[in-house]
């Protein structure tokens, strides 16, 4: 079958609610400045009464679906599967995905609120998350589409998946059409946490797995090795190809038999939010389309760093890279 997308992606799909904060509101919330956790309704709403007089900026994110985005705005063709509530919301991640040129592959969950996460960024561009996952926890097996994962080069997952009760099943059945179909296969590992409660899983998918992303502190965690170099030789070892981010340091590769480490790209960081999902997604772009390995890698960090250098996790366009060889 003719394959006219790049990349098929599931990940939930969230409204990213992006308010800056000072620390003192942090630690009034008593939670761990720079972590993420799942709050439920009423939590949610708690949550947005203390920002309410705050400005935010809301966006259509989530970490594929910032990835898929990005691809889309360096021309690549992108599918997102999930699915949205009947709200506000939903209205704007819709708008979003057809503005960029996303093929939005979802169900409308009436009764649900569409996934939000509520992004409170701090002045050392830290960020701390509060997410209710809403109609994305409605996600089944039917949305998965063997007609589209056909036409795709690659299938993306972000590992945020995993916490979804149903989300092995609905990956698995992913990576098996994607094999039948001759298509890649890719997976982040999104978070610390999400390797420490499910690192068994992403062991388990390492045969059907092409290519893992993660950063370095995800791939310590995921390999129980503190040293940089030592835990990405775990880590290569471990998977049959693998990107280690080095925040302004770079990044370390292992892919098809090609070992390198491009050089990272200092910005004065503004805003941490969405730097891997734009890495991630400059990635998948570059390999779709026929750049060679360094330069999509030093091609993503340059990216990467745009996003770091400015408030919310998306870049309003991608600016010119043509010079990063």
């Amino acid at each position: 079958m003719n394959k006219i997308y790049d990349v098929y992606s599931l990940g939930n799909a969230i409204v990213d609610v992006q308010t800056s904060v000072n620390d003192d509101v942090i630690a009034k919330m008593r939670v761990e400045k720079g972590s993420m956790r799942f709050i439920s309704e009423l939590q949610l709403d708690q949550t947005i009464e203390i920002i309410k007089t705050m400005d935010s900026k809301k966006s259509c994110g989530g970490s594929a679906a910032n990835s898929i985005i990005a691809l889309a705005q360096m021309g690549g063709r992108g599918v997102f599967c999930n699915m949205v509530g009947g709200d506000e919301h939903g209205d704007i991640f819709c708008q979003d995905m057809q503005k960029f040129g996303v093929k939005f592959n979802y169900e409308l969950v009436q009764g649900q609120r569409t996934s939000t996460c509520i992004v409170l960024i701090t002045p050392d561009a830290e960020r701390t998350m509060f997410t209710h996952l809403g109609a994305s926890s409605c996600l089944s097996e039917e949305i998965v589409s063997e007609e589209l994962i056909a036409k795709s080069k690659w299938v993306y997952i972000e590992g945020y998946m995993l916490s979804n009760p149903k989300g092995p099943a609905i990956i698995n059945k992913m990576l098996d059409f994607a094999i039948k179909h001759n298509a890649r296969t890719a997976l982040s590992c999104s978070d610390i946490f999400i390797v420490d409660l499910f690192k068994d899983k992403i062991m388990a998918l390492a045969d059907k797995i092409d290519l893992v992303f993660g950063n370095k502190n995800e791939v310590k965690h995921l390999v129980g090795v503190d040293d940089d170099t030592e835990a990405f030789n775990a880590y290569k070892s471990k998977f049959r190809n693998v990107i280690m981010t080095l925040s302004a340091k770079g990044a370390k590769y292992v892919v098809d038999g090609e070992e390198g480490e491009a050089p990272g790209v200092r910005v004065k960081a503004v805003d941490t939010t969405g730097a891997g999902d734009m890495f991630a997604g400059a990635v998948l772009y570059g390999m779709t389309n026929g750049i060679s390995l360094d330069r999509n890698v030093r091609i993503a960090n340059f990216l990467a760093a745009q996003v770091v250098g400015q408030f919310g996790a998306r870049l309003t366009e991608i600016p010119d890279y043509s010079h990063v060889k």
